[in-house]
């Protein structure tokens, strides 16, 4: 005898199978097409709460109906009319007027009643009444609508302001009233069904959609029409219809605005590649009331995705996410911790086709470079933290009658906000040490930019790092990067940007006594001296105008010794005719467009101000066409040191050319702008680049080269250029809380 479970008036009940019907253990009929089944050989999982009683939870397996039925659910709604209306924490939900609509996600197991709101506080119920309570009878679940603190059905939504408690209220179906009574005691028997998942919503493993309809003497059919009146808020209408219109074939595929008010696309289709456009928090996908556009550079037209635009309110669950994680992941041995960074890079290295086009439509860098270069410098980050913890040799010796041992003790929660230029290279480069060194992470890319760093949490959940380790977060500065670097709990804080929002985020950070660390960009000096290699000095300082020149790294000030300007200036023209302006995707191209319009109209107003000042245009000065975001190379030879051109970072494929006229002059050149983040000096004389060296004011100096980086060296920037140091052990170190450990001599043993 063949048996089976289904899921019958709420209860999971074994079946036998006679033909076409399936008969229960009590005598209880079904056609075994309309039954809702659990198989135990279906691949999804699903986790049942008895939202009662919050500690009792049962697993099973199921397997999806092939019919679900759907309500549609009208564009006015409750939240359109009342209330303040919010997302509830660690949980996605969708619901139709007329039902239960339950998503539990993966991290979701026995919790406590404490805690039930961080996981259940996303079901919604019935008929545009929120729920207060369940109650088990014989007869299955029981919904009750109770109490000012319930939950709104036409979500997503938490209603914060209503009270529904003594109001009249009455269903009515196709006009006949089938129920009559109050929100004090109006009680629904709920039928469960599982609904078709994927034509809602894509899900991440392990998440689940229940769905119930109230009982009336008959159940409600497609065609009926399902009316409710309430006291004070008037009528609401649900369509009850077979499937939700229109239907799209693709797989994920969201309902329309009018079916689901509020409820914003969780899934892009960037490239070819899927990225999610929530929040990660928790190992959970968040999303937010509100989205913001992210466009290609490449073609201002396409636009890649609508992503979760967080408040204070998302910085607030992402930071108590991090910090109810802190403790688990700084317990964890460093070689655990090494584990996971390793895995991660794994999983880097076997996506970079994926991360480089996503990069690339996101921020407009060369797709070769990235394939080739960028990306795998995100899997190295991961790695060489995770050697350089575990490598880590506490400073031993002895002193004054005592045994002294230095120890790095994680510092707890960190904030991390990068910039749009290169945000998955950089993101890595900030998140490696700070997880290696015990940290957990909130990360908040650029809003340019955010696409690639999302991708990278999804290879974060596929790596199976403990929930709440490392966090995302997308928005605006001024609405969640500011809550996220003014919350008390917050430890540390990592920054690259402007000097601008360098200087606001470390008077917040001072306020809380929390150390911080920024790079702010640069005015990096070029200097070629007369005895340099000119052709290498040349072909060196055309790459300045890689990637449009949007690296703060690069020397943009060419500073060349008056006796061979013009040989340099022809052999540089020369060096910059061989780029390429076009696509990105292309492997010819070698200048890519500019990230933003906004970004645009900036280059183009230093270039215009400083002709318009008198400065002497070389080459270049205009956008390659109206219709994109291409610059031309640009030289500006500037009538005086003390030009704006000179002492502000363009941050685009604007370099400015200047003469000295010896050692002395190219130093005080060199120093004479408030930035100090890097220098290039080409010169054939070590003592020479020595000097140079030691009198140049910045964090980095490359002789004969550009950009060559060890990730044992310390990084930072001197002056407006930025504060602190990372790389290597002094990145470990800011990330740690440094203790002096000390024994007094021969008072122990063992």
């Amino acid at each position: 005898m063949e048996f089976r479970r289904i899921l019958l008036d709420g209860n999971v009940v074994e079946v036998t199978r006679e033909g076409e019907t399936l008969v229960a253990a009590d005598g209880r009929r079904v056609e075994a097409a309309s039954a809702t089944h659990l198989s135990p050989v279906s691949p999804s999982k699903i986790l049942c709460c008895h939202l009662n009683h919050v500690s009792r939870v049962r697993e099973f397996e199921l397997e999806l109906p092939p019919a679900p039925t759907w309500f549609q659910k009208p564009v006015s709604s409750l939240n359109a009319h009342h209330g303040a209306v919010v997302r509830p924490a660690n949980c996605r939900f969708l619901n139709f007027e007329g039902e239960v609509a339950i998503v539990i996600g993966r991290t979701a197991r026995n919790i406590a009643l404490a805690d039930a709101e961080h996981y259940i506080a996303g079901y919604t119920i019935a008929n545009d009444f929120g729920l207060h309570d369940f109650r088990d009878t014989d007869a299955g679940s029981m919904l009750r609508v109770k109490g000012a603190d319930t939950l709104c059905p036409l979500g997503p939504g938490l209603i914060t302001s209503w009270d529904f408690r003594g109001k009249s209220l009455r269903t009515l179906v196709n006009g006949v009233v089938r129920q009559d009574g109050s929100t004090d005691e109006m009680a629904w028997d709920m039928h469960y069904l599982v609904t078709d998942l994927a034509r809602l919503i894509t899900l991440v493993p392990g998440d689940v959609i229940l769905s119930g309809t109230p009982a009336f003497s008959r159940p409600v059919e497609p065609g009926d029409v399902v009316t409710v009146e309430v006291e004070g808020l008037g009528a609401l209408t649900n369509h009850v219809v077979a499937s939700p219109e229109p239907v799209s074939d693709e797989v994920g595929a969201q309902p329309t605005a009018s079916e689901v008010p509020h409820m914003s696309e969780d899934r892009a289709n960037v490239g070819g590649v899927d990225v999610a456009t929530d929040h990660f928090i928790n190992n959970q996908r968040v999303p937010s009331a509100a989205t913001f556009e992210v466009r290609s550079p490449l073609d201002w037209s396409l636009k890649l995705a609508d992503v979760a635009r967080a408040t204070s309110k998302e910085s607030g669950l992402a930071l108590s996410a991090a910090t109810e994680a802190f403790a688990g992941w700084a317990g964890l041995h460093v070689k655990e911790r090494g584990q996971y960074l390793r895995r991660l890079a794994e999983l880097i290295d076997d996506n970079v086709e994926r991360l480089a086009i996503v990069e690339c439509l996101d921020t407009a860098m060369l797709e070769e470079s990235l394939r080739r270069r960028v990306i795998a410098r995100g899997a190295r980050n991961f790695r060489a933290y995770a050697d350089l913890a575990e490598d880590y040799q506490s400073r031993r010796w002895a002193s004054n009658g005592t045994h002294n041992t230095v120890l790095r003790m994680p510092a707890g929660p960190t904030v991390v906000i990068t910039p749009w230029n290169a945000p998955f290279l950089l993101s890595t480069w900030k998140i490696a040490p700070a997880l290696a060194a015990g940290n957990t992470v909130v990360l908040k890319p650029a809003e340019w930019a955010p696409l690639s760093c999302s991708l990278l949490m999804d290879l974060v959940l596929e790596a199976e790092f403990p929930a709440g380790v490392l966090n995302l977060v997308q928005g605006f500065g001024d609405e969640v990067g500011a809550a996220l670097v003014s919350d008390p709990r917050v430890r540390r804080i990592s920054f690259t940007g402007s000097p601008q929002t360098g200087r606001a985020i470390g008077v917040t950070a001072a306020n809380n006594l929390v150390p911080f660390t920024a790079e702010l960009g640069g005015k990096g000096p070029f200097v070629v001296y007369d005895d340099a290699d000119l052709e290498l000095a040349a072909r060196q300082a055309a790459q300045m105008y890689d990637d449009a020149g949007q690296v703060c790294l690069a020397g943009t000030r060419l500073l060349v010794q008056d006796s061979i300007r013009d040989d340099f200036l022809d052999r540089f023209t020369s060096a910059t005719e061989r780029h390429v302006l076009g696509d990105s995707r292309d492997k010819v191209t070698t200048i890519s467009p500019l990230i933003h319009p906004d970004h645009l109209r900036r280059v183009e107003g230093f270039v215009e101000r400083s002709l318009a000042a008198g400065d002497t245009l070389v080459f270049g000065g205009e956008r390659l066409r109206r219709d994109g975001l291409w610059f031309e190379p640009t030289l500006i030879e500037p009538r005086s040191n003390d030009a704006e051109i000179v002492q502000n970072e363009v941050f685009g494929p604007v370099l400015t050319l200047q003469t000295f006229t010896d050692e002395d002059d190219a130093i005080a050149m060199a120093n004479s702008t408030p930035y100090g983040l890097s220098a290039m000096v080409f010169t054939s004389n070590q003592k020479k680049a020595e000097r140079f060296g030691l009198g140049v004011r910045a964090g980095t100096i490359w002789v004969n080269c550009f950009l060559v980086r060890d990730l044992t060296a310390p990084f930072g920037g001197t002056g407006i250029s930025g504060i602190g140091r990372e790389g290597g052990d002094y990145a470990l170190d800011f990330y740690s809380d440094l203790k002096t450990f000390q024994v007094k001599e021969e008072t122990t043993h063992g």
